[in-house]
Order: structure tokens, then sequence, then C-alpha cells
């Protein structure tokens, strides 16, 4: 649940808590992700289901080509990647942004995101768009990084909100470099 007051959007504690427990997928299976984000300091950023909403499939890749689109004009390395669930039946697509923790919050608000994923160092930290001093350090990068499944094609998952909740958001990689 979202509760906005004025231009703030407040997430509560059982969103919150499943932010927190995010994992992150490339988003082409063989790409090894944790090699992709090594060394880098940036954001992870939803492209789907802005302000904690539950959009179809076909609304969520209509957000985020928009999105993308955006991106290409920006001089900042990204890449997609997926936001999931440990088991990967919840994802969301996702961008990691190489910027610094004032433009990854900016990118956030422009993405409609309640909240976005800083790393740095090798540490995740969840960070709440809209509540400056709110965030929750999630320990080390490579305890949140997962491979997706032979087994499981994306047809067969979900995009937007799971099982109560469900969203346990994003992304994988596809390496590109905007110019």
């Amino acid at each position: 649940m979202v509760t906005s007051l004025g231009n703030q959007n407040l997430i509560d504690n059982q969103l919150w808590q499943v932010y927190c427990d995010i994992y992150f997928s490339g988003y082409l299976r063989k790409q090894p992700l944790l090699h992709s984000l090594n060394n880098k300091k940036g954001a992870v950023i939803s492209i789907w289901n802005p302000l904690g909403g539950h959009f179809c499939q076909l609304k969520n890749n209509q957000l985020g080509r928009a999105k993308r689109t955006l991106l290409r004009h920006v001089n900042h390395t990204h890449f997609l990647l997926w936001g999931c669930s440990k088991d990967f039946t919840y994802r969301e697509l996702s961008v990691f942004i190489e910027v610094n923790q004032n433009e990854a919050q900016r990118f956030a608000k422009l993405a409609q995101q309640l909240a976005y994923y800083y790393i740095e160092d090798g540490m995740l930290v969840l960070k709440s768009t809209y509540q400056v001093n709110t965030q929750q350090e999630l320990g080390k990068l490579s305890k949140h990084i997962i491979t997706r499944p032979n087994s499981l094609g994306l047809s067969n998952l979900t995009s937007g909100l799971g099982k109560g909740f469900g969203i346990e958001n994003f992304l994988k990689t596809n390496l590109r470099t905007i110019q």
C-alpha cells in the first residue's frame, strides 16, 4: 500500500519488507550479472509497475520501452536486468544505471518508483525515493544475485504483484552504453 502526503509517496511496512527480499538476475540467462556489476557504483531501478501499482504485461512493456527510450538520451552507462523473487516466480524488468546517489534518486523519481537499490563497494542498499532518510542496508550484493533456472521460460513468470504483494523487483543484464 502507498500513502501519499502532498508530493511524498510513503511505502507501508509490508511493501518495504517485500522490497528488502530482492534478488537480481541477468536479463540474458547466460550473462554474468555479478561480473557486470563488479566495481560499479549506481542504481537499480524498476521500469515496470510505477508507484507500487500492478500493471498487465502489455502496459509494463509499453512503460519499459518509454523509459528505455529516455535513457538513450542520457550520458550514463546502463543495462537491463531482472529484480525477482528467489525462486523467480516474480520478476520486474529493471535497469542498472551508473550514477551517483543524487542522480539515482532523480532517475527513480522520473521512473515513478517508490524505492530503488543503490550499489557501492559491493554492498546493496534499499532507498526510498521520496523519503530521503529512509534506507536499509541489505548486505553484500553477491548474496542477492541468482541465475534464472533453465527450466523456466519467461512466459511462465508473473510480471507484477504476485501472491500477497510478491514485488521482489527487477532486473537482468543486457549491456548497453548510452551515448
